[in-house]
């Protein structure tokens, strides 16, 4: 069996059959400091001692990485385009100012997470007239009322939320809550019924 420019740090040989040593030759020994690999995420560190490290006599024209993106990147800084060992090439990103990297390269190399966290509603009151509620996040709220008419529920067209009693026709209400942050990310529906009597 032969190996090269491949990264790997144990090896075994059935009886009678020879393999390559780990780190031996173009092969690479040792932790291959993937970014997040129990996230599925298989891409290279800045600092992993497989940047750049590939066959460079294997690479054909335009051919891509696993993500599509091109096969030789100057993953180092020295200005010239190597590939990597393993599926996904690294790009290089000069270090922040002031230091603060992981081995001579950028701070991060990934895009930082995806807001999916929804906004929430939490001490949701109408009382005396007036809405009150808490929001775990700035995000736009919609406020949506209905009054029951018998069976039926009929959206309120004009209704005034704190006002003198008896502004509003009196009946059963419902009105209901929904928020979307920044991100799009929409709240669940929060509904409260209330009633308004009848002023004497």
């Amino acid at each position: 069996m032969n190996a090269s420019f491949s990264a790997f740090s144990t090896a075994v040989a059935t009886v009678g059959a020879s393999v390559p040593g780990p780190g031996s030759g173009s092969n690479i020994a040792g932790d291959p400091k993937f970014t997040d690999p129990a996230g599925g995420d298989y891409s290279l560190q800045q600092s992993s001692p497989l940047v750049d490290k590939g066959d460079q006599a294997d690479i054909v024209a335009g051919e891509k990485d696993l993500t599509g993106g091109v096969r030789a990147l100057d993953g180092d800084g020295n200005g010239i385009a190597t590939a990597d060992i393993g599926a996904v090439e690294h790009t290089y990103v000069p270090p922040a100012p002031g230091g603060g990297n992981d081995g001579g390269g950028g701070s991060t190399t990934t895009p930082p997470p995806l807001d999916t966290s929804a906004p929430a509603f939490t001490n949701v009151k109408v009382r005396n007239g007036r809405l009150r509620f808490t929001l775990s996040e700035p995000a736009k709220v919609t406020v949506t009322i209905t009054k029951r008419k018998g069976t039926h529920r009929k959206r309120a067209r004009r209704f005034t939320i704190a006002g003198k009693a008896g502004a509003n026709k009196p009946g059963t209400y419902r009105i209901v809550l929904t928020a979307i942050d920044g991100s799009s990310n929409r709240s669940k529906q929060i509904s409260r019924a209330f009633t308004v009597k009848r002023h004497t």
